[in-house]
C-alpha cells in the first residue's frame, strides 16, 4: 500500500493520539511512581495559550529566539493550499509578551524556503542548527514514504540544504528530534526494527565529526506500546510521552533521570499536567519551572492546543536532595 502525505500526518503525528481513546477507561494509576502532588502551596498552574491556538491542530512547541515555534495545519493569509498529496503542516512562530504569554502567531519563513517540515523540530541553543522531520523518497518494499530527520545549518547565506541524519532509514520512521544543551546527543522517536513496542525513544551521540548509530533508551523508558516526543531538558533529564506505563489515560507526560547505568526509573508527571486525554511534546525552560506542552484535553480551542505551565516547585523527584554536612563519631568497646 502506498502511503500518502496525508496518511503520514494521520499515522505518524496525530493518529497516535486516537488509539489512546479506547484505552482511557482501562487505565489505572500507580501512585508510587507518579509525581508527588502539591500540598496546596505554590501549586502548578496550567494555561491554555489561547492567543496562539486555533480551531485546528497546534502542537509540538520548540523554543526559538524570543518565543516558540510549533506545528499547525491551520490556514493563514498568504499561505497557499498544499499541493495534491502534500502535507498541510507548517511551522508557525509566536513571540512571548513581557508576561511570558504567547502572542498571535505568524508563519515562520526559513530561507531558502524549501524546508517543509512534516513534524516536530528542534533548534540548537544558539538557533544556528535545525533538526526537522520530512518524508523521504519511497524506499520500502510497499513503496511507502517514511519520515526521516534532517539537519540544516544557518550560514550568512541562509539555511543550508537539508542533510539526512545517518540513523534514518527507508523502511521505518524517525521523528520528534530533541537536542541536548551541549549538542552532543539527539533524542528522537522511531519504530525501527528491534524496539520494545511501536515507537520507542532512541538517541544518537555526536563526537564532533560523526553521529553514532541509534541507541534504544531501554525497557525502563520504552514499553510494548508507544513512546514519543522526547525532550532532553537543559539539566540533562529526559521528558517524553507514552500511552503505556499505566497512564492516567491516553498519552501521559513522563520524566526519567539518566545515570551512568542508563535509565533506572521513570515518573508520571501526574495532575495537572496529565488528564484522561492526551498530553505530548513538553519542553522545559532552563529555569526548570516553566515551559509548554500539547494536549487535546476537553475545553480547548482545537483538536490539539498549546498549553504553558508554571511549576514553582519544579518537577518533584527529579531534583537531587540537598547535601547536609554531618560529622560522625565511631567508637568500639576498646575506645
Amino acid at each position: 500500500m502506498r502511503t500518502s502525505a496525508k496518511s503520514i500526518l494521520f499515522l505518524a503525528f496525530l493518529s497516535i493520539f486516537a488509539e489512546a481513546q479506547a484505552q482511557n477507561s482501562a487505565k489505572a494509576k500507580s501512585r508510587d511512581r507518579f509525581r508527588e502532588k502539591d500540598n496546596g502551596t505554590n501549586p502548578t498552574v496550567i494555561f491554555n495559550e489561547t492567543a496562539a491556538n486555533s480551531a485546528e491542530s497546534d502542537f509540538a512547541p520548540a523554543f526559538y529566539e524570543d518565543g516558540v515555534v510549533f506545528i499547525s495545519n491551520r490556514k493563514g493569509k498568504g499561505i497557499p493550499d498544499p499541493k495534491p498529496g502534500a502535507s498541510n503542516l507548517r511551522l508557525w512562530f509566536s513571540a512571548q509578551d513581557p508576561n511570558g504569554k504567547l502572542i498571535p502567531p505568524s508563519p515562520l519563513a526559513l530561507e531558502p524556503g524549501a524546508i517543509q517540515t512534516e513534524g516536530p523540530v528542534a533548534f540548537s541553543p544558539d538557533f544556528q542548527k535545525l533538526f526537522y522531520t520530512q518524508q523521504g523518497s519511497p524506499g520500502s518494499k510497499d513503496g511507502a514514504r517514511h519520515s526521516k530527520i534532517y539537519l540544516v545549518v544557518k550560514s550568512s547565506q541562509g539555511w543550508t540544504q537539508g542533510k539526512e541524519m545517518p540513523f534514518s532509514g527507508n523502511a521505518y520512521d524517525c521523528m520528534h528530534p530533541s537536542l541536548s544543551a551541549d549538542q552532543k546527543r539527539l533524542y528522537f522517536a522511531s519504530n525501527m526494527p528491534g524496539g520494545y513496542g511501536g515507537f520507542d525513544i532512541y538517541y544518537a551521540d555526536f563526537d564532533g565529526k560523526n553521529w553514532s548509530n541509534a541507541v534504544n533508551a531501554g525497557p525502563v523508558v520504552n514499553s510494548a506500546t508507544q513512546e514519543v516526543s522526547p525532550f532532553i531538558a537543559p539539566s540533562g533529564f529526559l521528558l517524553f510521552s507514552s500511552n503505556g506505563h499505566n497512564t492516567i489515560g491516553g498519552y501521559d507526560l513522563f520524566f526519567a533521570d539518566p545515570s551512568a547505568q542508563g535509565f533506572q526509573e521513570i515518573w508520571n508527571l501526574n495532575e495537572p499536567f496529565n488528564t484522561p486525554d492526551n498530553e505530548t511534546h513538553i519542553v522545559l525552560n532552563p529555569d526548570g519551572k516553566t515551559g509548554f506542552f500539547t494536549s487535546d484535553r476537553s475545553g480547548g480551542l482545537g483538536k490539539n492546543d498549546l498549553f504553558s505551565f508554571r511549576a514553582p516547585k519544579g518537577f518533584q523527584k527529579v531534583s537531587k536532595p540537598e547535601m547536609t554536612p554531618v560529622e560522625i563519631g565511631v567508637a568500639d568497646s576498646q575506645t
